[in-house]
């Protein structure tokens, strides 16, 4: 996958974290401007490993939330697809880099009990 192309889904990906965690479009913006202009980003970008990480781990995040919000307010259809969007960002952040998977689990699961526990 081109490098673009990584960068492109990374950076929407996290446009719409910010917006799932209630922030306005606008200052949403600035998720995905610092997400993909950070120094992690601008130095792995290129490795292919790392690519992947970098891509996915926006989604994985998403799912979580995602997941954590459905189950909060019992709606199981969107936890559903919440599950679904979870497994697919660890599956393929997990394909390019497992071990770095593993900690995208362990901030998403963060992240999603820091929600659940409000």
């Amino acid at each position: 996958m081109p490098v673009w192309l990584h960068l492109l889904i990374g950076g929407v990906s996290s446009w719409y974290l910010a917006r799932r965690l209630d922030i306005a479009p606008l200052p949403a913006l600035l998720v995905p401007l610092t997400y993909l202009g950070s120094g992690f980003t601008a130095k792995w970008v290129e490795l292919p490993t790392m690519g992947g990480v970098i891509t996915w781990a926006p989604v994985a995040m998403y799912g979580a939330i995602c997941l954590a919000l459905s189950l909060i307010k019992d709606d199981l259809q969107s936890a559903r697809r919440a599950v679904v969007v979870f497994g697919m960002g660890i599956v393929l952040a997990g394909l390019s880099q497992p071990d770095t998977s593993v900690y995208v689990v362990l901030a998403s699961s963060l992240v999603s009990l820091g929600i659940v526990t409000g």
